[in-house]
């Protein structure tokens, strides 16, 4: 309670956390005549003898009022206590589905970025969702267009050629909790049946990531986002052991819309002060381990891949976890007393000889 109990305040307060459902009310009348009675919010007032009462708590402000009512029957005071439960912060989904595309990656709630790729035949996709806390909202937004309030229900979407950004904002019942799921949709130019790849360089601004390709689609765009890793798997896990041990200089999620083909030449700024250092870039590559040793030149590590997907650049070369061998069984031992036995016959048949020998 604050303030602290006094019997000639009146009015009280309390908070608590959205994990919290209840709480319990106890009075003692300073009057054995006297009455009281319970109320919560707008509801009933019961008479009450001020023994624990549990009461459930909503999202909110919960008023609880007793009303005491003295022994002469017209003198009475009423006392307030108003507990605040907060709102709950789970902003994430538990379910976003896209229907006439196909979602890359899978759909995962701790995951906020997802691409899908269509022909240019197709024209619409529609977008559903499902929040994961009943207590949250969500807005759907299209590109630079107005974010409209959205109950997840499916919703058919238009397809402009090239990429199509759709954005669906998640606030929790806090108010202040906030988290952003991202949709890009590219739809293939006219020409997509044969496409045109071609001697390309992209750059990404916020980052200062460069490809570069010989065979790089003409439609293609740079994308570059934090670091998202897997749940587990050798790459991944090798780029954790490179966090954990203070060794991670750079890591980027990188792709290309619409692709490449052969290998491509990635740059990725990791400042002047490595300068002809070697670092190790760690490579998602198809869900294994790739280690590739690079000697940076003019604050940047460059290499060649032929694939993009997580990169990590990680000071010193990589050394793979020690494999524990399992101690060996079933080859021939030959117990100690064995041995000794040996010993002793060996000497008993040498002294023999030379006794019969003299």
């Amino acid at each position: 309670l604050s303030p602290a109990f006094a019997s000639g305040t009146l009015n009280y307060t309390a908070s608590v956390a959205n994990s919290v459902t209840g709480v319990t009310i106890a009075a003692a009348k300073n009057h054995a005549g006297a009455t009281m009675t319970l109320k919560k919010g707008s509801g009933s007032a019961v008479a009450w003898d001020g023994t624990a009462s549990a009461q459930t708590l909503d999202v909110g402000a919960n008023v609880f009022t007793i009303a005491v009512t003295a022994e002469d029957g017209t003198t009475k005071k009423e006392y307030t206590v108003t507990v605040t439960r907060a709102g709950s912060g789970d902003a994430t989904l538990s379910a976003l589905t896209l229907t006439g595309a196909t979602l890359s990656p899978a759909f995962t709630s701790d995951r906020l970025n997802y691409t899908a790729s269509v022909a240019n035949s197709v024209t619409g996709v529609t977008i559903a969702a499902t929040k994961n806390h009943a207590g949250a909202t969500m807005t759907l937004k299209k590109g630079g267009g107005s974010a409209v309030a959205w109950d997840g229900a499916a919703s058919a979407q238009t397809l402009s050629v090239g990429e199509n950004v759709f954005t669906i904002a998640v606030t929790a019942e806090n108010g202040t909790t906030k988290r952003s799921y991202t949709v890009t949709v590219t739809r293939a130019d006219d020409s997509s049946s044969t496409p045109t790849f071609q001697s390309r360089t992209l750059w990404d601004s916020a980052t200062g990531v460069r490809v570069t390709g010989e065979r790089i689609h003409k439609s293609a765009r740079l994308s570059v986002s934090s670091l998202a890793l897997h749940s587990s798997d050798t790459a991944c896990n090798a780029i954790r052991r490179a966090q954990k041990e203070g060794r991670l200089i750079r890591g980027f999620n990188i792709s290309l819309s619409y692709g490449f083909r052969g290998e491509v030449t990635v740059s990725i700024p990791v400042g002047d002060t490595y300068n002809g250092q070697i670092v190790n870039i760690l490579h998602c590559a198809d869900g294994g381990l790739e280690t590739i040793n690079v000697k940076v030149r003019n604050g940047a590590a460059t290499f060649d891949v032929t694939e993009l997907s997580p990169f990590a650049v990680v000071y010193g070369a990589y050394v793979p976890p020690p494999v524990i061998e399992p101690p060996k069984t079933g080859g021939a031992v030959i117990p100690l007393g064995f041995l000794l036995i040996g010993l002793a016959s060996g000497c008993a048949l040498f002294i023999a000889a030379r006794h019969r020998k003299s």
